[in-house]
């Protein structure tokens, strides 16, 4: 059992409304598990802008969903994003 991403995954930064999204929780309950120190907590680029690494919220997301898994557990496929430049 192994939770871990695909190493090849690309990683980027994520904002509040699609962690939120990703993981389907309320605000207030992702800051009670980020407090509880039980959920990644979130890099303040500003005074009221703070990122996730999506990266972070998968490897958490997918080791929740196998926990809550009686059989083995697959890694998630990841895909590559592309970038607009």
């Amino acid at each position: 059992m192994n939770p871990e991403p695909q190493a090849n995954t690309y990683d980027r930064a994520i904002r509040i409304s699609e962690v939120l999204h990703r993981i389907g929780i309320s605000r207030t309950h992702l800051y009670r598990l980020i407090a509880r120190g039980d959920f990644p907590p979130p890099v303040h680029l500003s005074e009221r802008i703070s990122i996730w690494r999506q990266y972070d919220v998968d490897v958490w997301l997918q080791e929740k969903l196998c926990g809550a898994q009686s059989t083995r557990c697959r890694p998630a496929k990841r895909v590559h994003t592309a970038t607009k430049a």
